[in-house]
């Protein structure tokens, strides 16, 4: 749609400047819902991307201000910014198409991405003073491992059951649920934690502290 518009605007201005000049402040009118369903795509187009930096952002400081450790601050922001990566892309080679209902599942996705992440950083945080970081990690597992899985499975849930529907909006939000549980618990559970593992941010002299 964007093409046409750019080709009907182009040779809209080779018209005007190839004619006389009482007909140089002619105007191309169109359908007024077409060309308000073009400006729509277009600030979706636009606006997406920023939406996404800025909840990106607002996770940052949540998740600074709960853990105060910049560095594993960075890393959840990283197992985030996979899991919407992930989710993105799954959507695209499902042949999804840039509207209203896929530009706020893009968005959303960084919000309920975060909270698995969240519970394993604030688990992380709680067993930094033992003494050894595979019993620090067991222990941060043992202890937030169940209840995130339980989490992710009553969502999953919830997303198979309106994956029926018939209408394309509720079937794209089931998928858009399914998608997200999935990958935010992979990588919450196994990307998260092997970057606290093998960066060894549980050592109290290897931590950078607000």
């Amino acid at each position: 749609m964007k093409l046409f518009f750019d080709n009907l605007d182009r040779e809209m201005k080779h018209l005007i400047g190839s004619t006389s000049v009482a007909l140089q402040r002619g105007i191309c009118v169109g359908d007024g819902q077409i060309t308000g369903y073009f400006d729509l795509l277009e600030n979706l187009l636009n606006g997406t991307p920023i939406s996404v930096l800025i909840s990106i952002g607002v996770a940052l400081i949540v998740v600074v201000a709960s853990t105060r450790h910049i560095r594993m601050s960075i890393l959840a922001i990283v197992t985030i910014g996979g899991t919407v990566s992930a989710t993105a892309a799954t959507v695209v080679l499902l042949g999804w198409r840039i509207s209203v209902v896929e530009a706020t599942v893009i968005t959303l996705t960084i919000g309920l991405s975060f909270d698995f992440t969240l519970h394993y950083a604030i688990a992380c945080k709680m067993t930094s003073t033992m003494d050894h970081r595979d019993r620090r990690l067991r222990m941060a597992m043992s202890a937030i491992g169940l209840p995130v899985l339980l989490s992710a499975l009553t969502t999953f849930v919830a997303g198979l059951a309106i994956i029926w529907s018939t209408t394309l909006a509720f079937y794209e939000i089931g998928v858009f649920m399914l998608l997200v549980t999935v990958y935010s618990y992979i990588f919450a559970t196994f990307v998260f934690t092997s970057f606290v593992y093998v960066f060894s941010f549980f050592c109290e002299n290897e931590i950078t502290r607000l």
